[in-house]
């Protein structure tokens, strides 16, 4: 019995998500649209936040947006261009968001949820983005998830000091 839900364990292991043809077409492109680098979306975060912020779709939101007839791209490319957005505005309304942006998420990983879901956890620099197929104020509430998230947690660059001039005595 033991070997046999060893087995079993090993293969759920590999096949997490046993996907149709349509749904495994459907995350090849969409997950093929948010590496576009022809995309002048895909470009934003780099421009706006001077770093590359890539976009990993998990094969989890394949059945439920399949389902929904929803684009699972666009939905969770807006959280990569919320991001950006938030490093581009930062300035203009005197906050820290860029170096936040840039400090705390290397990297981003959209997933399923359920119904409506919006949520984030931020781990190890890979903010992960749980996200319905009917999600709305996506970008409403990374903002409020970015806003509480504590910043000094991030790496911070050290201050650049000049250099000491050598005393001619």
């Amino acid at each position: 019995m033991c070997k046999v839900t060893l087995i079993l364990a090993v293969l759920f292991s590999f096949n997490v998500y046993a996907l149709t043809p349509q749904e495994t077409a459907n995350l090849k492109k969409w997950q093929k649209q948010v590496d576009d680098p022809s995309d002048n979306e895909n470009k934003y975060s780099m421009e706006m936040c001077g770093k590359n912020l890539p976009l990993k779709l998990d094969a989890s939101l394949a059945a439920p947006f399949t389902k929904e007839g929803n684009e699972a791209g666009y939905y969770c490319r807006e959280v990569r261009e919320k991001l950006s957005t938030m490093c581009r505005n930062a300035k203009d309304l005197g906050n820290n968001n860029k170096e936040k942006v840039t400090g705390l998420v290397n990297s981003i990983v959209c997933k399923a949820g359920t119904g409506d879901e919006a949520t984030f956890v931020l781990k190890g620099g890979v903010l992960e983005a749980k996200l319905g197929p009917k999600a709305s104020n996506i970008s409403e509430k990374l903002l409020a998830f970015m806003d509480a998230t504590d910043f000094s947690t991030a790496p911070k660059t050290p201050a650049k000091t000049p250099a000491k001039k050598k005393s001619k005595i």
